[in-house]
């Protein structure tokens, strides 16, 4: 009961925010920051850029799993590493 009560109001405060401010593309760190300053808004997005980053990795290593299962004659390596560079052209 309590989690829902707090998941209500964090989700009303963040509506709230948000229909006072145009995020655009600048997204969650841009709410973070207004709203909470820019001393807070570079301690929260900080570790949010890291964990970005991290996640690609993961997302390759589930990737690559996944196909390896369906067709185990390519190398994890090649995969891996094909991907990697997409995903590097693409950004």
């Amino acid at each position: 009961m309590v989690a829902n009560v707090i998941t209500i109001v964090t989700a009303l405060s963040l509506s709230s925010i948000s229909t006072r401010l145009r995020v655009g593309q600048r997204g969650a760190y841009f709410l973070i920051s207004h709203a909470l300053g820019l001393a807070a808004g570079g301690a929260v997005g900080l570790p949010l850029f890291h964990a970005q980053a991290v996640s690609v990795a993961f997302y390759i290593v589930g990737f690559t799993e996944s196909r390896t299962f369906i067709f185990p004659p390519l190398p994890d390596l090649l995969i891996s590493g094909s991907i990697l560079a997409c995903i590097f052209i693409i950004t």
